[in-house]
């Protein structure tokens, strides 16, 4: 893939109306293969649909998204649904790996992959 900045493809309307629906069964047996009480990241997060689902089973789950629409709608969708073990942060992954701050028991990219160059996802 090029350098292309892709995030205006996806934004909160978009993805809640095409992408989302399909998602669910894959999001359930994800949520299967992961203990409890666990921290996550949840990359590429979109609007928060598996951050919402696996929240009741984690101590913690951060979702991060490219698209600031997305996080924005996620956010919407936390205010309306509070719930304090979720947090959404229009954030790239780099900054999570450089920064080495956070510690995570399991990182999630569910239709994400795709979106990064091919030399880059080694490293992730």
């Amino acid at each position: 893939m090029s350098n292309q900045n892709k995030t205006h493809w996806y934004d909160g309307w978009f993805y809640d109306k095409f992408i989302a629906p399909n998602q669910d069964r894959l999001f359930g047996q994800i949520k299967d293969l992961i203990e409890p009480n666990s921290n996550i990241i949840d990359v590429g997060c979109g609007t928060g649909r598996f951050s919402f689902s696996v929240s009741d089973k984690c101590k913690s789950v951060l979702g991060i998204d490219l698209s600031r629409r997305n996080i924005e709608r996620a956010n919407l969708i936390l205010a309306e649904n509070p719930n304090d073990k979720i947090s959404f942060q229009h954030k790239n992954i780099s900054a999570i790996i450089s920064g080495g701050k956070e510690q995570f028991d399991y990182a999630v990219m569910t239709y994400v992959i795709h979106e990064v160059d091919e030399e880059k996802r080694v490293n992730l």
